[in-house]
């Protein structure tokens, strides 16, 4: 943690403490209170690690002969492999920086296939993303749609 979020939780908790001889409801209250705030600190704190890493999104181009990648992540995506199945094709990008599209020209027409992104970040830790490519799709990736969808 840091110095700041250690200061806050130890200042909470002397003022629970000091709260002890005049009501132990309030004393209770500023312990849920303190629990409640190193939580939501440590959550944050493991959030950050979460954010910082590329997220590849694969759709297919407006001509059928193309495909595009985006990262929507905050930190470059390194050592791109790119396989679309079953029509075989394989590409190789060196690097896709923070919040661009990479737009790649295939030889033949595409069509409703599957793309598997492998790439790694900074640190080399390897991600896999597979999607499916058709006509219909602009983006698998909607920020307003729920974690569980209820209905379709």
């Amino acid at each position: 943690m840091k110095k700041n979020h250690k200061f806050a939780i130890a200042t909470s908790l002397i003022i629970s403490v000091v709260l002890l001889p005049f009501s132990v409801i309030l004393t209770a209250a500023g312990l849920i209170i303190t629990g409640t705030l190193a939580m939501g600190i440590m959550i944050s704190e493991s959030a950050e690690s979460l954010v910082d890493r590329p997220l590849l999104f694969a759709y297919l181009g407006e001509d059928g002969r193309s495909f595009v990648l985006k990262n929507m992540g905050n930190i470059d995506a390194l050592d791109i492999h790119v396989s679309i199945v079953p029509a075989n094709l394989e590409y190789l990008i060196e690097r896709i920086a923070a919040d661009i599209e990479e737009k790649t020209n295939c030889d033949q027409l595409i069509g409703k296939n599957r793309i598997i992104v492998n790439y790694t970040d900074k640190t080399g830790t390897r991600y896999s993303k597979s999607a499916d490519l058709s006509f219909n799709e602009e983006c698998d990736y909607d920020p307003t749609q729920p974690m569980i969808p209820l209905f379709r």
